[in-house]
């Protein structure tokens, strides 16, 4: 889950979507038509200081709860004026102060809008005020654990996004420490009988945070957790497609990051196979009788982006391999000019270089495995544009 997605049900919706404009308003088995929330997340990279607490777009997951058990997962994204929520939000708590379950909601309410303006701004007397308000919320007696659930699993995304604000290194790794603890007491809290949506995607969110933690710190061997495993598991029940997808993804991810550090060839292949199933969920792509990969034209961001990692993966395997994976490189050149050809002219310069990348390493291997001289050209004017 991206700092621009955070988890609600309908006790809280309107806390949120009364305070915005709707965007959109989405099924969890209807694939987005576009990539908003990555693009954002790329633009957040490349360019912070265009994000506008004037109008930041907020995603928010709607699932069910306790109180509402029949509802659907739904993706609503909204635009709020941050800090308009803000000052709304203290309103509304003196006006909720009587009632401590509606004052817990309000204070929930409040802390969130306030960690986004933290977000947005790095003012961090935000993360403060948005951390200590939530820690209140959770020491309120008049809420259920199912609620209680959602409202650590958001102190884990305070945490976390503690954790990079202040260098992402072992001097701050304390607060990776507590988001993990802060996804584990959530996921502790869920009852065998509560709306299993919200498991789905705490499983998802905790296997997440574990692949972060050993990014940061490859020698802890975080990635044997029994919360891998367990989303594993997770991904063969009934699901959300949306959910599927990205568990399938972090699975992938975490796959391909054990590989990289083991250099074990059942990952990779574990790997392969994982992102193989994230690519025949998307819209665009067919299959073929005998199971391979097909897809005639595109212009979603996320299926050109999936075929990329898919080519890079295959490349990756051929270079391990060699000839025991005779296909996979032809495959691989297959997908990464398929992407390069569909490059779009205001595409950002990160997703551009990976595609362009990918390209390049498919010709460098096979320049290695069979000697082209005409590979070695076309790599180097493939990536001289970028050359200063």
């Amino acid at each position: 889950m991206s700092d621009f997605q955070r988890f609600a049900c309908p006790c809280t919706e309107k806390l949120h979507t009364d305070l915005g404009e709707i965007i959109s308003d989405e099924g969890a088995d209807v694939f987005p038509n576009t990539c908003d929330d990555d693009a954002r997340m790329t633009e957040a990279i490349e360019y912070p200081s265009r994000l506008n607490p004037k109008n930041f777009r907020l995603t928010l997951i709607i699932v069910p709860c306790t109180k509402h058990p029949d509802v659907k997962v739904r993706y609503v994204m909204c635009a709020v004026n941050l800090e308009q929520a803000i000052a709304t939000r203290k309103e509304s708590l003196r006006k909720a102060a009587s009632d401590p379950s509606e004052l817990a909601i309000h204070m929930s309410s409040l802390a969130r809008f306030r960690h986004l303006f933290f977000l947005v701004t790095s003012r961090n007397e935000f993360l403060v005020y948005a951390t200590s308000g939530l820690d209140r919320c959770l020491r309120t007696l008049q809420m259920d654990d199912y609620h209680k659930a959602m409202y650590m699993a958001e102190m884990g995304v305070y945490h976390h996004s503690s954790f990079h604000h202040f260098g992402a290194g072992l001097e701050s790794i304390s607060d990776m420490i507590n988001a993990i603890q802060c996804l584990k007491d959530a996921i502790e809290l869920l009852s065998e009988d509560s709306p299993t949506a919200l498991a789905s995607y705490l499983d998802r969110e905790l296997a997440s945070l574990l692949l972060c933690q050993f990014r940061s710190d490859p020698h802890k061997d975080v990635l044997e957790n029994a919360a891998i495993a367990r989303l594993r598991e997770r991904v063969d029940l009934p699901m959300d497609l949306r959910c599927r997808s990205s568990s399938l993804e972090i699975l992938t991810d975490i796959l391909m990051s054990r590989f990289e550090s083991n250099q074990s060839a059942i990952d990779l292949d574990d790997a392969i196979a994982y992102h193989e199933k994230v690519l025949r969920l998307l819209p665009d792509i067919e299959m073929d009788d005998d199971g391979t990969i097909k897809c005639t034209d595109t212009k979603s961001e996320t299926t050109l982006d999936a075929l990329t990692s898919y080519s890079t993966f295959l490349c990756t395997r051929f270079g391990q391999t060699g000839a025991l994976k005779s296909t996979d490189l032809e495959t691989a050149m297959y997908w990464a000019e398929f992407v390069t050809k569909r490059i779009p002219k205001d595409c950002s310069q990160r997703t551009k270089r990976r595609r362009e990348n990918c390209l390049v390493n498919c010709l460098m291997q096979r320049y290695q495995a069979d000697g082209p001289i005409e590979d070695i050209y076309r790599a180097y004017r493939t990536t001289t544009p970028h050359r200063v």
